[in-house]
């Protein structure tokens, strides 16, 4: 008999049923959605069961049979738009990355081959484009990023081609471009994925800002820093994407500054501060700028030091992080040498926690721990240490030492009460174990 597949589906999966309950409770369901009096309903609890528990195939089987009926289509729709709320809330990487490929096979097939009504097919394609972004930038799946990428490309070609305005294909367009540039590490091919796309017509006013601001990237991370600089600088004129404006224009302070243009990067980086404080990157601008306009005037550097620091910053735009490590080495080897370490040396404490965040990507937690305690203890009022209590406290927590990471969160708090991020070095000491 008919029954809201969703109230009934909540229910069933609140009880967390054990290995050994749950596939005879499973296989029971399965019997009875097989018989000629099921509704769809019945099937789709039992694929969604047979999902929690990993089986992927098997949860695709079961519902193969309802693509063929107009009613077994629409409420195969309407489970995935419920399974694509629920993405955002599961822990789980293993049981996300499950949902994802589910979704992403199911979606295709309403959109391509069922009995779906014309009518909702765009509904069908706009969150096949959704899934297509979450599964970009979830980093849950385990196949080839390479095999990802082409299926997710031919996902996006079909929603292309078949509703071209649905309303998140573009910005899963633009995800596959930062994947291609982070992941795949091919930035070139990345801006000719969005030089071909503000070509299209159909792109979204608001999509053309970030479409270029992406290309800009993608151009310094290829290392073409003048046709970057040229992208960026247009984007920043432009007086309709303020946003994105200003997001260019930190780009540019940045390149400024790895090119050795100081004065002009410093006077950048305090507009961008200003222009909009509450920007994600205007805190990073301001202490970039400070930490420019201070070593200018340093009696103890000046622009031998940042000679010395401008090519870490260089490789770090032009996607080079072996590069950028040994400049950090080499900057922060030499500043010790050159500089008046009686005095606060922000660049220096800059450049310190920089070359440990790479030590701690590459693996290196002694060398960054040792990093960060420099910064602590040799200017305790500095801009950084509290930070680098915070960055020494999360390695220990990845490698399993609670006590340790628990008694540099305690330090923290203690020493630095007014840090910005005080509530989530709070929330993090209260799940440690």
């Amino acid at each position: 008999m008919p029954f809201n597949v969703a109230l009934v589906r909540k229910s069933v999966l609140e009880q967390e049923l054990s290995p050994g309950v749950a596939e005879p409770f499973i296989d029971a369901l399965a019997a009875a959605a097989g018989e000629p009096a099921a509704v769809p309903g019945e099937a789709i609890l039992v694929a969604n069961l047979r999902l929690q528990m990993g089986d992927i195939e098997g949860a695709l089987a079961e519902i193969d049979r309802l693509f063929a009926a107009t009613t077994g289509s629409l409420a195969l729709l309407q489970n995935c738009t419920i399974l694509g709320r629920e993405l955002k809330l599961e822990d789980e990487a293993w049981r996300q990355a499950g949902q994802i490929t589910y979704l992403l096979a199911v979606l295709e097939r309403l959109a391509i081959d069922s009995r779906l009504d014309p009518s909702l097919r765009p509904r069908a394609l706009t969150n096949l484009a959704r899934v297509c972004e979450q599964a970009l930038s979830s980093e849950v799946l385990d196949e080839d990023p390479w095999a990802l990428a082409e299926r997710i490309e031919a996902l996006l070609l079909l929603v292309k081609r078949e509703h071209p305005q649905a309303p998140q294909l573009y910005a899963a367009q633009i995800r596959l471009a930062h994947y291609s540039r982070d992941v795949l590490g091919e930035p070139g091919r990345a801006a000719t994925r969005l030089e071909r796309l503000l070509t299209d017509l159909d792109l979204p006013t608001e999509g053309v800002a970030l479409a270029r601001l992406t290309l800009g990237e993608c151009y310094l991370a290829a290392g073409d820093t003048m046709r970057g600089r040229l992208v960026l600088t247009h984007l920043g004129r432009d007086p309709d994407f303020k946003t994105a404006a200003g997001h260019a224009h930190y780009y540019l302070a940045r390149l400024d500054l790895a090119e050795g243009h100081y004065t002009t990067a410093r006077d950048r980086f305090a507009v961008v501060a200003m222009d909009n404080p509450a920007a994600p990157y205007a805190n990073d601008a301001l202490e970039l700028g400070l930490a420019v306009a201070e070593e200018l005037d340093n009696p103890s550097g000046g622009p031998a030091i940042l000679d010395l620091y401008a090519p870490s910053l260089y490789y770090d735009l032009t996607a080079q992080p072996d590069s950028q490590l040994v400049a950090l080495e080499n900057f922060v080897g030499e500043a010790e040498l050159l500089l008046d370490l009686e005095t606060a040396q922000h660049l220096l404490e800059r450049g310190r926690f920089e070359l440990a965040t790479l030590y701690a990507t590459a693996g290196r937690g002694d060398e960054a721990l040792a990093q960060l305690q420099h910064i602590v203890l040799d200017h305790p009022d500095g801009r950084f240490p509290a930070a680098a209590l915070a960055r020494r406290a999360a390695i220990f927590s990845r490698r399993g030492e609670a006590a340790r990471a628990r008694a540099e969160y305690e330090r923290l708090l203690m020493q630095y009460p007014n840090y910005l991020f005080a509530d989530d070095v709070r929330d993090r000491l209260k799940n440690l174990p």
